[in-house]
């Protein structure tokens, strides 16, 4: 398989709308609805205490079971998955532009070779179970990878969920939530090389300092490693539903978000715990990225919210 069928597009305003399929947009999606929703503002910038050692410093609410989300120098992007769209703020959190799709977007992953380009993972709408590649300004989709029907075929995926590039080999690894495994993409072929099994659920993934992989277990209650190759090397930590894990680039600090008891703990290098926090004010922490400067950016699925932590 390999990246293909390119969408026309029509542009309204600022907003890209893709016209693959007019039943895709049949949900009261308009012009005016769209416009509209630009207006939305920021909710808060006030610093709001949290429990445990980390503030709340900015928060933006309104947007509709938000998955997962990144962040580049300049911007957030955060996959807005009942709306179908693709939500770009600046980093004080004001609503800049978003990208109509024709599924519901899961994941997001930035392409560390080719600062224009986001992948995004759709996986709950019929036909659609697809990683779709965009141009990240304009929302341009410039191809899809893998059939669209839910399979455990090497042209098929079955809720794409997170993914992470590796960028010395240039492969993406790909949670499958419900074939239970990881998928490996070159990037560079744009074909699925192999793929390996993992506990129940996997939706969250990243790399860690020592080049291995980190797999979120949702119903498997636990963050494991393994090498990239699939073998496995050990249960990091058991933890209740876990979605996103991140490394810490700088220090090696492992964040994982405790989605049903809306907790993000942090282990350090080590694997030791090392601080936490939580709040009744966001439910259901699904994405967390962090920047070059320490902020941490969560989404919250149940509280429909992006948070910013210092």
């Amino acid at each position: 398989m390999n990246f293909n069928d390119e969408m026309d597009q029509q542009v309204i305003g600022d907003i890209t709308i893709h016209t693959l399929d007019e039943e895709y947009y049949k949900e009261g999606i308009t012009a005016n609805f769209l416009h509209n929703k630009l207006k939305q503002k920021l909710c808060s910038k006030k610093i709001i205490p949290f429990s445990g050692e980390f503030k709340l410093v900015k928060k933006f609410e309104g947007l509709n079971k938000p998955y997962d989300l990144k962040v580049d120098d300049d911007f957030v992007f955060v996959a807005d998955r009942n709306n179908k769209r693709i939500c770009v703020f600046n980093k004080d959190l004001d609503l800049i532009k978003h990208f109509q799709l024709p599924g519901n977007p899961r994941g997001l992953c930035l392409d560390p070779h080719n600062p224009n380009i986001i992948y995004v993972s759709c996986g709950e709408v019929a036909d659609q179970h697809k990683i779709f590649k965009l141009d990240k300004f304009s929302g341009v989709v410039l191809g899809s990878l893998g059939s669209g029907q839910a399979g455990n075929q090497k042209d098929q995926f079955y809720s794409p969920t997170c993914m992470v590039i590796d960028k010395d080999t240039y492969r993406m690894f790909v949670c499958e939530e419900h074939n239970n495994r990881i998928t490996v993409i070159s990037l560079i072929k744009e074909e699925q090389e192999y793929s390996f099994k993992t506990a129940s659920h996997p939706v969250g993934i990243d790399i860690t300092l020592d080049n291995c992989i980190l797999v979120s277990e949702f119903n498997g209650y636990s963050i494991t490693k393994y090498t990239k190759e699939g073998k496995f090397i050990e249960k990091v930590k058991r933890t209740d539903h876990p979605i996103a894990v991140k490394v810490d680039k700088l220090n090696g600090d492992i964040y994982i978000c405790e989605s049903w008891i809306s907790t993000i703990s942090v282990l350090d290098k080590n694997k030791k715990p090392k601080k936490s926090f939580k709040s009744s004010e966001f439910n259901r922490p699904y994405g967390l990225e962090i920047d070059d400067k320490g902020y941490v950016f969560v989404t919250a699925k149940e509280s429909n919210g992006i948070y910013v932590f210092k």
